[in-house]
Parts: C-alpha cells; structure tokens; sequence
C-alpha cells in the first residue's frame, strides 16, 4: 500500500486532512481524551462563573419570563427557572456590547486552550433545548443512547449514575458536543408522566414559530411543564398525598428515580382499579413502601414497625393496607 500524505484526506473517512485526525502524533483516543478533559475543566468552571460573577444580572433576566400559570406551583416553578437558565446563558444576550453569559466567558477564557478545544468549544452557543427519550444504556461502556423526539437524532451520552436515566422515560436538557461524545450541559430535567407525542407537537409547534426555538424556548417549556402537570392530577386529593409522603420518605432515603417512579406508578394502578377511601394517609403510605421495599428493592431487613415508626401509624393499619394492595396489584 501507498504511504498516505500528510494533506491527504484521512482513510477513516472523518473528511479532515490526514495531519489533521489519524496522522497527528498522537494516538487519535489519546488526543480525544485531552480535548474532553479541557472541556470537562471549562464546563466546570463555567458553571462556577455563572454563580459568582453573572448571578444577580442573571436573577434580573430571569424576571423577564416570569409566567403566571406557573408560579401557581412551587415545585413546577423551580423546574421552569431551571430550564430558562440552560437557555438565557447561551442565547440572550443581556450583558455589555450585546454579549450572552457565553460570549463574554467564551472571550475570557478559551485563550489557553488548545485549537481542537476550542473549535468544539465555540460550537456550544449553537446548541439549543430539546427534549430527548432515554432509548437504551450500555453498563459494560456506562453510556445512555438517547433520541431527540424531534429530529430522531440519537446521540450517545457518558453517564456518572445508571440510576439518572429509566429508559423511556423523557429529558429536557441542552447536549452539547466534546471530542467524541456529547454530554448535558450543567443539568436536566426529567419528565416522568409527560406525553411523547404532546411534546414532539409542541416542540415542532414553537420551532416553526418565528425565530423557532431559539427565540421561543420559554413558551415551550412552560406549556411542557403545564401539559404534565395536567397529565398528573389526581381524581382523589388523598390520593395524591399518598404519593407525595411516600415519594418524600423515599427521596429522603436516597432511592433511585426508576424505583420512586414504579412505586407511584403501582399506586395509581392501585388507585384506579380499587379506588382506596381512607382517612390515614400515613398507613397507606408506609404500605405503599413496605411494598416497594420487599418487592422492587427486595429489602428483607425492612419491619412494618420500623416504618409504623417513620410515618407515625400502626403496624397493624401498614399490615391491613400492605395486603390490599399486594392483592389487587397480583391480579
């Protein structure tokens, strides 16, 4: 075979010049793995210049897309400013000389960075939310394959934690690209009970409006966020407390999401095949938990005392209510 020239195209097919991908010295994996380490560092500190130096702007800008239907909510408000912040640092330009938060850290600081680095780097101001569906987890590589509902685009993600991703389940976050991977910026936000197909309409919806999502990204996470949280009422108030105490004691505990997930979503089965009338919203609780601790987490240490105990009910009522819905879940 012909010795391949430095300004050939690369035989890997990348379409770089061969000096340029394979031919460099050193091995490609190697130079992969050195570019994602400057960038992991310049994530990590972006993240901490956000908070330090950009913080009480940040807070003004933030108030500009106050919504009204979901402040209503605590809970679902905290998550909506979550989701702005993924949006404002890249695409709302509030700072001096009509700069965003990433073109003025981007000026400051990609000055010591290798030329690979920062190409990739530069790249992450094009980068917008979308909502993306857990397809698949490899633990022998510890990557998730997910699929942006969209586009169908799949992309593979590094993960720290298996427990972070249920597969199927939904994921509003901004990925953003590195040598070879793509990762989540910052966070993301997990949609457990949301509709695929709901989204996938919103999501074209506010992209063909206008500027698309790049300028329409608040209105489309408010109208997510508000579709699932209509997809989650509850008929029954009691109902819902039931989830809410057992889904507390157990995020107190540190439980997985997929295991604090099945343990609802049992509830709800139960709910709606027996429709429960009850006045110790306690009792059925701990139920609810002695349930998912001997069946999901297969924890044979766990008593009905000690959770009686936990949730401040009897034994006797945990027992009472253990066996209806160990019944009614069988069959």
């Amino acid at each position: 075979m012909s010795k391949v020239k430095r300004n050939d195209p690369c035989p890997c097919g990348s379409g770089k010049k061969y000096k340029r991908c394979c031919g460099t010295t050193n091995a490609p994996n190697t130079n992969n793995q050195r570019i994602n380490n400057e960038l992991y560092q310049l994530h990590t500190k972006f993240i901490s210049a956000v908070m330090d130096k950009y913080d009480n702007k940040l807070s003004e800008v933030k108030a500009r897309y106050t919504n009204s239907s979901i402040e209503k909510d605590q809970e679902t408000a905290e998550i909506y400013q979550t989701g702005i912040v993924l949006w404002i640092l890249f695409h709302v330009p509030f700072l001096s000389n009509n700069k965003t938060v990433f073109d003025d850290f981007f000026a400051k600081n990609s000055k010591n960075l290798s030329k690979p680095a920062i190409e990739i780097f530069s790249q992450w101001k094009k980068y917008i939310p979308s909502v993306y569906k857990v397809v698949s987890l490899s633990k022998e590589k510890r990557t998730v394959f997910i699929d942006d509902i969209r586009t169908h685009e799949q992309f593979e993600v590094p993960y720290q934690a298996e427990n972070d991703f249920i597969k199927g389940s939904l994921i509003i976050g901004t990925l953003v690209p590195y040598a070879d991977q793509y990762g989540f910026f910052f966070t993301m936000i997990k949609l457990f009970r949301h509709d695929e197909k709901l989204l996938s309409e919103l999501l074209e919806k506010y992209a063909e409006n206008g500027d698309g999502l790049h300028k329409n990204f608040p209105e489309f996470l408010s109208e997510a966020l508000l579709s699932g949280k209509e997809d989650e009422a509850w008929n029954n108030r009691l109902h819902e407390q039931v989830a809410q105490l057992f889904a507390n004691h157990m995020i107190d505990k540190d439980v997985s999401d997929d295991v604090l997930f099945k343990g609802v979503s049992m509830w709800q089965d139960y709910c709606a095949k027996s429709n429960p009338s009850y006045k110790n919203v306690p009792a059925y609780a701990a139920a609810l938990e002695y349930l998912v601790q001997k069946n999901v987490l297969h924890n044979e240490e766990v008593t009905q005392s000690q959770l009686a105990q936990e949730y401040v009910c009897s034994a006797g009522s945990i027992s009472t209510n253990y066996r209806k819905l160990a019944k009614e879940l069988k069959n």
